[in-house]
């Protein structure tokens, strides 16, 4: 029986994900706390690239999971938002009634919609912060309803703060999705393979060919076999490492992307005339990878990309080294190459208190990967990577932007590795890692306000959400 996209190989019948989109401050993030955890804070702060949470739901005897992201409004965050356009099955236009600018621009957000998402994307218009005083009203109920008319979708107005149709405008875009895809379920699965009728002749006919018929498939299918075979043995060291990633990103977010897709989206790798063609042999893998960067089939290890995680994360996970303990020079991945460059020396008198580098495999809402101070004996040469563990977060603003830090221990140090938790972890060394990062940039006129420590669940929280991203953003550039 053919199955949607979306159906569940686990504990729920459907996976629908969902995106919110709309300017900066009309409530995006508000509805989706209050959605998915029944919350609501009347702090703002700005999302930075992409957010998303996670419920499941009961819809006519059906378990729905709901994935839903929460994209930035700002305009310097258009090219990573947008890149989730493709994968959406739901779309919720979200303006704020007070603001009649936002009520404006959801032209432009549906423009940005026939842009860059499927076709038959379902969508609703959302009137947020309804529980506003009339007279702070920018935009009337009328307005809002003949847009949606407009466009033939359907139209709700809500309160994140007073919990008004919030549920409603879920279960009802989820509703709608659903029934499209019992619809597909159902065409697919009424199709039927007719043959005309044939003549006694035509029947005596029937054996002779269906043999023949029969013995050209196995033939073909054992031609096919072989050449698949043999393609396949032929791929370099680092096509079968991308082709093992692209699986594993397929396989964390319920979607078939194949090796064979990507080759099709990737341009033609062009070979100069007279190029020398090697021979596979049983060669030592760093052969094979020197032969395939002579053939330019290939190019260096990236450390961000090429270097797994590992199996233990998000609890303990390999991370590159990007700065030693004890230095004052800045040092950071550079992202085309794959190097580590020297950024700037730093203009305070400080250095850094332990190695600090990145998580491979991980994304943040900065389009970076997830920043880690790994807290060992010795200093480290800047490109090595270790093993480390995870103990605690420490949540960072960095001139008004979201730059948390993992807090991690060396997993192979003796001295450390026995810290599980960082509120066990002498409190002077933490006040120490604090001042640092307070301190290190004032000289260059930029805030950094360091809050509390947070412990290890929360740091395994924060590596798994950005092993998340980075799978879906992967897998989503390469569908484009």
């Amino acid at each position: 029986m053919a199955a949607p996209p979306a159906r569940a190989r686990a504990d729920y019948d459907y996976l629908i994900k969902l995106l919110l989109i709309g300017d900066s401050g009309v409530g995006k993030s508000c509805l989706l706390l209050r959605f998915s955890d029944g919350s609501f804070t009347t702090s703002f702060i700005t999302t930075i690239g992409i957010d998303f949470k996670i419920r499941t739901i009961e819809l006519d005897g059906k378990r729905i999971k709901l994935q839903i992201w929460d994209t930035a409004g700002q305009e310097r965050f258009r090219t990573i938002t947008t890149a989730y356009y493709r994968g959406a099955m739901g779309i919720l236009l979200v303006y704020d009634v007070t603001d009649e600018s936002s009520f404006n621009n959801i032209r432009n957000w549906i423009r940005n919609i026939e842009q860059h998402a499927s076709d038959n994307v379902n969508k609703i218009l959302v009137g947020n912060k309804a529980d506003m005083d009339e007279s702070k009203r920018a935009v009337p109920t009328s307005r809002g309803q003949a847009l949606a008319d407009e466009y033939g979708i359907k139209f709700f107005e809500t309160s994140a703060k007073t919990n008004m149709n919030v549920e409603e405008v879920f279960f009802s875009i989820a509703r709608d999705i659903k029934q499209r895809l019992s619809e597909s379920d159902s065409k697919a699965e009424t199709i039927k393979i007719t043959q005309p009728d044939q003549t006694s002749g035509a029947a005596q006919k029937s054996a002779c060919c269906g043999f023949l018929y029969i013995l050209s498939f196995f033939f073909a299918l054992g031609y096919l076999s072989f050449f698949v075979f043999k393609r396949r043995s032929q791929l370099s060291l680092f096509d079968r490492a991308r082709m093992s990633s692209v699986e594993a990103c397929s396989s964390a977010l319920d979607v078939d992307l194949t090796y064979d897709e990507l080759s099709i989206m990737s341009p033609p790798t062009e070979r100069p005339n007279n190029s020398p063609v090697f021979q596979r042999s049983s060669h030592p893998p760093l052969n094979e990878r020197i032969l395939s960067s002579m053939t330019r089939k290939t190019v260096a290890a990236h450390p961000w990309h090429d270097l797994e995680i590992g199996p233990g994360a998000p609890i303990i996970f390999n991370c590159v080294v990007e700065i030693g303990k004890g230095s004052k020079v800045k040092y950071e991945l550079d992202k085309s190459t794959g190097l580590i460059k020297v950024d700037r020396v730093l203009y305070s008198s400080v250095v850094y208190p332990h190695n600090y580098g990145f998580i491979p495999r991980t994304l943040c809402e900065d389009n970076d990967p997830l920043d880690v101070l790994v807290i060992m004996q010795e200093p480290v040469i800047p490109g090595c990577f270790l093993r480390a563990k995870a103990i605690g977060l420490m949540p960072m603003i960095d001139q008004g932007e979201k730059d948390d830090k993992v807090i991690a221990v060396c997993a192979d140090d003796p001295e450390y590795r026995h810290y599980t938790d960082i509120k066990d972890f002498p409190p002077h060394r933490l006040a120490e890692i604090r001042r640092f990062f307070e301190d290190y940039k004032k000289n260059e006129n930029k805030d950094v306000a360091v809050n509390d420590f947070l412990p290890a669940t929360e740091a395994y929280e924060a590596i798994q959400r950005s092993m998340n991203l980075y799978a879906d953003y992967i897998v989503e550039s390469l569908r484009r």
